[in-house]
């Protein structure tokens, strides 16, 4: 019979292998499940198998209907999960540091609760720069990256063992910067062969997630590192990953620095992408912006709020807003500009 992951109880059996994100299955058939066995699925974001209708010890497996044990598993609110994803990576960054390797299950684990409501949070997955913690900051971008990057991929038409592969590899993208001591641009510009060599050597690791680790960096006009590739040989997904690098990077960079919105950054990289990304996935990150952003809650540099009405891609940094006081309807301008989003 087939039933909803969190149907499952200690004792079902397994009809089929249970496949993820290589050719390896995580659970074979035949396998009587165990409540450790049963988290290990759902971190691969499997939401469905297929069971015997007996369970191992013989007993008829009457399940409990779906809507039933879904209700029993509420997630708590992305912010608070955000936050325990973020103490989880900083604690695999420590060990990452003292020379420790990665652990993919402890990596699924981090982002499955996050992936798993992706869609219903898309709002903080672009604002997540918002919550930045300088002294976590390469948590909360990995964090943030990994979120950005399977939403992207998901929205640009990409199946679900690649979008929770691009995940993976925003995860895990720059996790050889916890052991480069090394000061300099050429050492820095080789973390993604450092990065891909760790993840490789993971063991579980598809090779679509370690092309996307190790060209994260690359540029479609052969600007980039450390390959120096170009177009026609950079992986979809590594651009996807990309464009997740560089709007997170440079929305925390402006909110920081100038005070300046992720509607700047988002204006910046419409211009200036065009030859460094795959106009492809330009499109998919500027169309998902202004999905996400319309009709959002802003605060403005003069401190009114007010709601997100229209935003013109041609413009982006300037949508038209509706007051949240006298419900005018405004063109914001270089004067009167977004803060910062509610």
């Amino acid at each position: 019979m087939r039933i909803h992951i969190n149907q499952a109880v200690p004792g079902c059996v397994l009809v089929n292998d249970v496949f993820a994100v290589n050719e390896t299955p995580v659970v074979r058939k035949q396998t009587a499940l165990t409540e450790q066995l049963v988290e290990i699925i759902k971190q691969f974001l499997i939401e469905y198998i297929e069971v015997k209708p007996v369970l191992v010890n013989g007993d008829p497996f009457s399940p409990v209907k779906e809507a039933e044990v879904n209700s029993r598993h509420q997630q708590p609110e992305f912010e608070d999960i955000y936050d325990t994803a973020v103490e989880a990576h900083e604690a695999m960054w420590r060990s990452w540091k003292a020379g420790g390797a990665i652990e993919m299950t402890k990596a699924r684990a981090v982002l499955a609760p996050l992936l798993e409501s992706l869609e219903e949070h898309a709002s903080s997955v672009f604002t997540s720069y918002q919550f930045i913690d300088q002294e976590k900051y390469d948590s909360h971008h990995a964090i943030a990256v990994a979120l950005l990057a399977a939403f992207l991929a998901k929205k640009h038409g990409c199946s679900r063992k690649e979008w929770v592969g691009a995940a993976l590899a925003g995860l895990l993208c720059d996790a050889s910067l916890a052991r480069n001591s090394a000061s300099g641009q050429s050492e820095a510009d080789k973390h993604p062969i450092q990065s891909y060599q760790m993840a490789k050597a993971a063991g579980t690791v598809s090779d679509e997630v370690l092309l996307a680790i190790l060209q994260h960096h690359e540029r479609e006009d052969g600007s980039g590192y450390p390959l120096k590739m170009k177009s026609g040989k950079i992986y979809v997904l590594s651009s996807l990953v990309a464009a997740a690098d560089m709007y997170h990077a440079m929305a925390g960079e402006r909110l920081n620095s100038e005070g300046k919105s992720a509607f700047h950054v988002m204006q910046e990289l419409a211009v200036h992408s065009f030859g460094k990304l795959p106009p492809a996935v330009i499109e998919t990150l500027t169309e998902q912006f202004i999905t996400v952003m319309t009709g959002k809650k802003v605060q403005l540099a003069d401190g009114r709020t007010a709601s997100i009405v229209h935003l013109d891609r041609r413009e982006i940094e300037y949508p038209l807003v509706q007051l949240d006081k006298d419900k005018e309807v405004v063109q914001l301008n270089e004067t009167l500009a977004i803060h910062h989003v509610l």
